[in-house]
């Protein structure tokens, strides 16, 4: 998933991999928070600038392609991203025909992202993988510039 990629090379610019496993883990949870809140708010979007999130670290976290990435860092960010869309211990996107909680915290998710981007459909809550999630889950791929494959990759 480019946004798994992204987080990465994010925390491994912003944090050391030589802090106690706990300060990574807590750190990396502020960098999601920090950047999700700036994308679900359209801090700036709500300013008439044209973009969600800017490249400068005066505003938010930095983002330098290329740069190394820890595997301390790395490790914790797939066991964050994972915890969230998948079960303990199974890695797996999240396509049309699944069920199951996971479905219903993507589409509790794409509700609460569709209250900033109207183009995003409202899903009913069902915890089923359908016609209508596929459809939200590609426009808010479009939105963010991502594959609009209709797939919650992992």
């Amino acid at each position: 998933m480019q946004t798994n990629r992204q987080v990465h090379y994010v925390a491994s610019c912003e944090i050391y991999s030589s802090w106690p496993q706990a300060t990574i883990t807590a750190n990396i949870l502020a960098i999601l928070s920090f950047t999700l809140n700036r994308v679900y708010t359209e801090c700036y979007r709500g300013k008439e600038y044209n973009f969600t999130i800017t490249s400068s670290t005066a505003y938010d976290h930095a983002f330098s392609y290329g740069r190394n990435i820890f595997s301390e860092i790395s490790s914790e960010v797939d066991s964050i991203f994972t915890s969230f869309i998948t079960r303990p211990g199974i890695r797996q996107s999240l396509l049309m025909g699944f069920v199951g909680e996971p479905v219903r915290v993507i589409q509790e998710q794409l509700n609460a992202i569709s209250n900033h981007y109207p183009a995003i459909s409202k899903v009913r809550v069902d915890g089923i993988f359908g016609e209508q999630t596929r459809a939200a889950v590609e426009t808010f791929q479009d939105i963010f510039r991502l594959p609009a494959d209709g797939i919650v990759g992992v």
